[in-house]
């Protein structure tokens, strides 16, 4: 079981978390609605799978096996078996098994 922090939210997750229009869903489930919340940041452990349609920055303390977010920097600090993608902001992460892209924004291999 993961640790999970949305906006200092608490949650418990077995690997696959979403955000999209302000819901996050863990595991498929609606747990949290971030409302008018303009700055959302994200905290985890090790994920599985994190799909976000707009944040202000996701860190992974630990490793990940898919990430993807429209907007907002990606902070890993392990490897990735799977791929990383935002298509606005920077990633920061150690070795990829798949593809990083990122069209506005600097990728940063990080050991």
């Amino acid at each position: 079981m993961n640790r999970i922090i949305v906006n200092g939210v608490t949650y418990n997750s077995k690997g696959d978390i979403s955000v999209k229009n302000g819901n996050v869903y863990v595991d498929g489930e609606l747990l949290h609605n971030t409302g008018n919340e303009k700055v959302v940041n994200i905290i985890i452990g090790e994920v599985e799978n994190l799909q976000v349609d707009s944040c202000e920055t996701i860190t992974i303390h630990g490793s990940a096996g898919n990430v993807k977010s429209q907007a907002g920097d990606i902070k890993i600090e392990g490897n990735v078996s799977g791929d990383v993608k935002t298509q606005a902001g920077d990633i920061r992460c150690g070795n990829v098994g798949g593809s990083v892209k990122t069209q506005a924004g600097d990728i940063k291999y990080v050991k």
